[in-house]
């Protein structure tokens, strides 16, 4: 995650080989320097470059496959396979899987049915990859995810009518959805960080 520029929180393994004033050199023209240990594995790292980080990530990343697909090589096609037709702004660890199977066609029949399609955006965070690990689901620490409702699909759902189907595709949109409908004056946590749990008890 971004903190400021050039600043990132990131994950590290093994972070316990770079404590901070570490300097880690990439193979490519950047390096950078840890600045700090944070909770959970995470380390805060400023890097150095020409290029800024997002750009690194384009050139040198890899797609993050999700570990159910056990498979260690990432493919070209992962570009495009593992991310949703919908995705335009750059901020998430992986992609929101819900979403994977929807195509432009399968959109084009939505609204040929007078379905109307509405979006928001949800940054997924580091919990995706981080197991329960406690006995006491409610113990379950959520880390927090950056989302942003845009107004008109929050009015759309906010005029819904009693007798109207709301469908959020994925937890990644219901958790969004209900951040901000759980505010008394929802219209001004449009845009916010959410840790909400969404669990069955």
């Amino acid at each position: 995650r971004e903190v400021r520029e050039n600043i990132w929180e990131v994950m590290l393994k093994p972070g316990k080989k770079c404590p901070p004033s570490t300097k880690l050199l990439f193979p490519f023209d950047a390096s950078a320097t840890v600045l700090e240990d944070l909770d959970d594995g995470i380390k805060l790292l400023e890097f150095h470059s020409s290029l800024s980080v997002y750009d690194l990530l384009t050139s040198h990343g890899q797609v993050p496959l999700p570990h159910y697909m056990r498979r260690e090589e990432v493919l070209e096609e992962d570009k495009t396979n593992y991310q949703t037709i919908f995705a335009n702004k750059p901020g998430a660890v992986a992609a929101p899987t819900a979403g994977l199977h929807f195509t432009q066609r399968i959109m084009d029949d939505l609204a040929l049915k007078k379905v109307s399609c509405h979006n928001l955006t949800l940054h997924v965070g580091l919990g995706t990859f981080r197991p329960v690990k406690v006995e006491d689901i409610l113990a379950h620490k959520m880390h927090k995810e950056f989302y942003e409702l845009p107004l008109e699909t929050f009015q759309a759902i906010d005029n819904a009518t009693p007798e109207s189907k709301i469908l959020a595709v994925g937890t990644t949109c219901c958790r969004t959805i209900e951040s901000v409908f759980s505010h008394v004056d929802p219209a001004n946590k449009l845009k916010a960080r959410t840790d909400l749990f969404i669990r069955s008890e």
